[in-house]
């Protein structure tokens, strides 16, 4: 039942991670993050998926805490890619957050120690921040 009730309201929320994404200054890219203690990654996935195949201009990332460790799931929509991509991304959160990452442009994953559990705020800070430092690349 869960699944199926996902299925149906992920499109209704992946149109208001769009509107709630921030700007980035200097760049048409916009940047989703957020930090969730309670929804699983299935949940983060599927809506994460859905964000940015409604907006090509978006990067979603979702940091959750799991058990004794931390996931980072990381998409990237199609005008996104040519910024950076999910795979560096994902790697680049998960270091800092003790941990490894990769995966390819559109979607990449990782994770981390939850040790490093007060470093998440700081480190998607530091994440929008070097996004907004990068040019386009045609």
């Amino acid at each position: 039942k869960v699944k199926t009730i996902l299925k149906k309201v992920t499109p209704l929320i992946a149109k208001s991670v769009s509107l709630e994404a921030k700007p980035l200054p200097m760049s048409d890219i916009k940047i989703y993050s957020i930090y969730d203690e309670q929804l699983d990654d299935e949940y983060h996935i599927s809506i994460g998926e859905k964000s940015v195949e409604l907006d090509k201009s978006l990067i979603y990332i979702a940091i959750i805490t799991k058990g004794e460790g931390i996931r980072v799931i990381v998409f990237a929509g199609g005008n996104a890619i040519k910024v950076i991509s999910a795979g560096t991304l994902a790697k680049e959160i998960s270091v800092r957050l003790g941990g490894s990452g990769g995966g390819g442009g559109r979607f990449g994953q990782g994770g981390g120690s939850i040790k490093y559990k007060r470093k998440i705020t700081d480190t998607l800070l530091l994440v929008e921040e070097s996004i907004a430092k990068l040019r386009r690349v045609d």
